[in-house]
C-alpha cells in the first residue's frame, strides 16, 4: 500500500538528502527512474518515462479513483 495515497494536496516531496530518489515533475522515482512510487496529483497530464518499468501501487490513484 501507497502511505500517500489521498495526499491530495501534497506538492513536494524533499529526496535531496537521500541518493536513491529523485523527485522530478512531481513525481518520485528510483535514482535510476525505471520505479515510479507517486505522482502528486500537480498536474493533469503526465507522460510515464521510457525508462520506467515498474509502476507502484497506488502511484496514480487519485487519479483513477
Amino acid at each position: 500500500m501507497n502511505p500517500l495515497v489521498n495526499c491530495e494536496k501534497l506538492e513536494l516531496i524533499d529526496v535531496s538528502d537521500n541518493p536513491n530518489f529523485v523527485f522530478e515533475e512531481g513525481v518520485l522515482m528510483d535514482k535510476e527512474k525505471t520505479r515510479l512510487f507517486i505522482e502528486t496529483y500537480k498536474s493533469d497530464d503526465y507522460s510515464i518515462p521510457n525508462k520506467v518499468t515498474i509502476i507502484s501501487a497506488c502511484a496514480f490513484f487519485v487519479v483513477i479513483h
